[in-house]
């Protein structure tokens, strides 16, 4: 939780989290008079009370706050909040969904690593699924050239209109030149 000090020099109140607080909501408070610390001067401050975006922060705050609330019971100065009441359920539920989500990310990285492994570095690569799918689409695109919509049948994906990209291009351009300028055989 947060720990506060008191800044004689500037005058306020400074709040030091225990890690990082990127990205806190702030309130900010104008205090007509200062707040009772030992050695306070009287005079108007500015206080912020953060309310950090980070989830596990969050729900340690409202732990925090649902303990003191239930502590209190019907003294706490929270029962005028419309709907506090459900506060502990929402608290508890966020907790555990949070718990979870950890849970299921942790097996998501090892799941997409498995799948990534599977798949291949590239489809150069034998024994890998990018591999098989590229010789695939090779052997069945020579055996059915000129009819190559069949390869639909497979599962490819056949665009007719598809053009050369600028590589291909260039290496045909080339090939044409290297024919032209090849002396006849007889």
């Amino acid at each position: 939780m947060a720990k506060y000090s008191w800044n004689g020099n500037a005058g306020r109140v400074l709040d030091r989290h225990e890690g990082a607080c990127l990205g806190c909501a702030s309130l900010t408070f104008d205090w007509i008079k200062a707040m009772p610390l030992t050695g306070t001067p009287k005079r108007k401050s500015n206080m912020r009370v953060n309310i950090p975006s980070n989830p596990d922060y969050l729900i340690a705050l409202a732990k925090a706050i649902n303990a003191k609330h239930t502590a209190l019971g019907a003294a706490s100065p929270l029962n005028g909040i419309e709907g506090i009441a459900g506060f502990g359920a929402q608290v508890t539920a966020a907790d555990t969904n949070n718990q979870l989500a950890g849970q299921l990310y942790k097996q998501a990285e090892t799941a997409t690593e498995a799948r990534d492994n599977a798949l291949g570095p590239d489809t150069t690569t034998p024994g890998y699924v990018r591999f098989y799918v590229t010789a695939a689409r090779d052997v069945l695109a020579a055996l059915n050239k000129g009819s190559e919509h069949k390869l639909g049948d497979w599962g490819f994906e056949v665009d007719a209109t598809a053009q050369a990209t600028a590589e291909q291009k260039a290496a045909l351009k080339a090939a044409k030149a290297a024919a032209k300028n090849k002396p006849a055989t007889p």
